[in-house]
């Protein structure tokens, strides 16, 4: 088996230019753009449970037919 190879499947993986070490906030950038993404999703719900509530509202509304 190669050197560079870990021992077990449980070794952490720390050979990499990201990665600052084998603790959970070893990857700065992953976790800003991680958030980054998560950030958006919501404000996409936000968006969509918003227009839907518009959707439905006007649904809602009588057609107004003018009398002759």
């Amino acid at each position: 088996m190669p050197e560079s190879w870990p021992e077990s499947w449980l070794t952490p993986i720390d050979n990499y230019c990201e990665r600052l070490g084998p603790g959970f906030r070893a990857e700065p950038l992953n976790a800003a753009t991680n958030g980054a993404f998560l950030a958006a999703a919501l404000y996409a719900l936000v968006l969509w449970r918003r227009m839907r509530a518009t959707i439905v509202d006007s649904s809602k509304k009588r057609p107004v037919h003018a009398h002759s």
